[in-house]
């Protein structure tokens, strides 16, 4: 199980935790290849994995 659901599981057996939440938010996620689940295609070509990974740099950079 990944963090988001580990926190989902937290919440639902512990409902009287105090939940907060920073506004505006602290950090952002980053695009990334996934390795939770399985690779989509674009992922798993190597010409195009290349170029995904090129426009994944491009588009962290701009929200950084």
């Amino acid at each position: 199980m990944h963090v988001d659901g580990a926190y989902t599981w937290y919440r639902r057996l512990s409902p009287d935790d105090v939940t907060l939440a920073a506004v505006p938010e602290l950090g952002h996620q980053r695009s990334s290849r996934t390795d939770v689940h399985d690779l989509r295609w674009f992922d798993r070509l190597p010409l195009v994995r290349g170029i995904v990974a090129g426009l994944r740099r491009v588009k962290n950079r701009m929200h950084a």
